[in-house]
């Protein structure tokens, strides 16, 4: 009961606010997908009646790309891995 896994998720699309560089320029009002995924172990270390606090270490991906109405074009897309780590900190109401 103190082990946890965790899987989260977050697929996202949104529209570029300022100017930046991927592998190339993209330019401010463009349309921009973002995708998160991570695998993460923690193990509670206190769980009493008010709080369980939770040190976790994980695994992720993220992808950023760069959404074309023209199917044919080259778009610009970056895949990123790492790993985490933190504290979760639950508080029972």
């Amino acid at each position: 009961k103190k082990s946890i896994f965790s899987l989260n998720s977050t697929l996202s699309n949104s529209k570029i606010q300022k100017s930046f560089t991927l592998d190339k320029p993209l330019s401010e009002g463009k349309r921009m997908t973002v995708a998160l995924a991570n695998l993460s172990y923690g193990y509670a270390i206190i769980d009493n009646h008010k709080y369980k606090i939770t040190p976790f270490v994980g695994y992720g991906i993220t992808e950023f790309s760069e959404v074309k109405k023209d199917k044919n074009e080259d778009s610009s897309r970056m895949v990123d891995s790492n790993i985490h780590f933190g504290i979760n900190l639950d508080y029972k109401v």
